[in-house]
């Protein structure tokens, strides 16, 4: 018998899950986890974490489990992601299941299906790749200066090795002085 784990989610306070839910509950019953977060970026969705998880560990001790879900732009907006996430459930033994797509890959067509998306999905982040490179370039040949400026980047190194001198750790410094701390590191190093 397989078990079934619903996820919905929602962008804004102002939407409501009850569609999704409603749709989930003939076959998640009360396993269904949901949330109000954008679909920018899975990292940030705990609900989605704790359900892969559980996904995870019930797989592991042998039970069948699928995860279902209204509709694939639940799991996220960026089609690479969201396959990285199928494709991570997949080698974990979990299955998946979208209602409006009809995507099922527990059989044959659903996996091919999925395929299918995740050479899309390739094929979407290798244009985008692409285009980015076109843009800096094209920005480049303008004559437009590409990052900080030189002179701003000294003052908040500046401000900076005074926080660390004071006591606060690279990382505190870095925030407070509007850097990343990959990027003081590097400017600390080579002063």
């Amino acid at each position: 018998m397989t078990t079934y784990l619903g996820y919905s989610r929602v962008s804004t306070e102002k939407q409501s899950i009850d569609l999704q839910a409603a749709a989930l509950r003939p076959l998640c019953g009360d396993n269904i986890r949901s949330e109000k977060a954008s679909g920018m970026s899975q990292a940030s969705r705990s609900e989605l974490a704790a359900l892969v998880t559980e996904a995870k560990r019930l797989a592991s001790t042998g039970e069948q489990v699928t995860i279902v879900v209204y509709s694939l732009s639940r799991l996220g907006r960026r089609l690479v992601e969201t396959i990285s996430l199928l494709e991570d459930l997949r080698s974990a033994g979990v299955e998946f299941m979208s209602l409006t797509e009809s995507i099922d890959t527990s059989n044959p067509m659903g996996r091919c299906f999925l395929a299918i998306i995740a050479a899309l999905a390739q094929a979407e982040a290798e244009v985008l790749s692409e285009r980015t490179r076109a843009g800096l370039k094209a920005r480049r040949e303008a004559g437009v200066q590409l990052g900080r400026r030189a002179e701003e980047c000294s003052t908040q190194v500046e401000q900076a090795k005074l926080l660390m001198a004071s006591g606060s750790s690279l990382r505190k410094a870095a925030k407070q002085t509007g850097l990343t701390s990959s990027m003081l590191s590097r400017r600390l190093k080579s002063a």
